[in-house]
């Protein structure tokens, strides 16, 4: 093989492993930001499920509170009604605020919650499977 013929040779197999190297650095550089973001998700994830327990205790700190109210009213000590109407529309809200939470975590997870329902469906899903309507792309916001 004369020299030129060796060096084109070479030349292209550098050129090869060059573009084969850039190719693998691509391909871990797409691997290492899905595993970041997989990563994320799972700790959002994890923090939206500590949230919602936390929500969980407290409206049972408040169910725990109408009820010793409502004793107290059968025992002849009545509670005053604007006392109790706070805590119940406590309750209101800290069962919204676990709602959202929840769905924000059913969407981590794949899902789409629909706004018009409220029922939450399969993330492929276009429309909704319990009302019809269209569902927004939550996890793309």
């Amino acid at each position: 093989m004369d020299q030129n013929k060796w060096k084109e040779t070479l030349e292209e197999i550098w050129g090869q492993t060059c573009k084969a190297a850039m190719d693998a650095g691509d391909a871990a550089r797409t691997g290492v930001k899905k595993a970041g973001k997989a990563t994320e998700d799972t700790v959002q994830y994890a923090r939206l499920k500590w949230e919602e327990a936390d929500l969980n205790a407290r409206v049972r700190r408040c169910l725990q509170r109408v009820g010793e109210m409502v004793y107290a009213t059968h025992t002849g000590d009545p509670t005053d009604s604007g006392d109790m109407e706070e805590v119940l529309q406590e309750i209101d809200r800290l069962r919204e605020e676990l709602r959202r939470r929840e769905r924000q975590r059913m969407i981590l997870r794949g899902q789409a919650f629909c706004e018009a329902c409220g029922a939450m469906n399969d993330g492929k899903s276009v429309y909704c499977t319990n009302c019809g309507q269209p569902l927004e792309r939550q996890a793309e916001k």
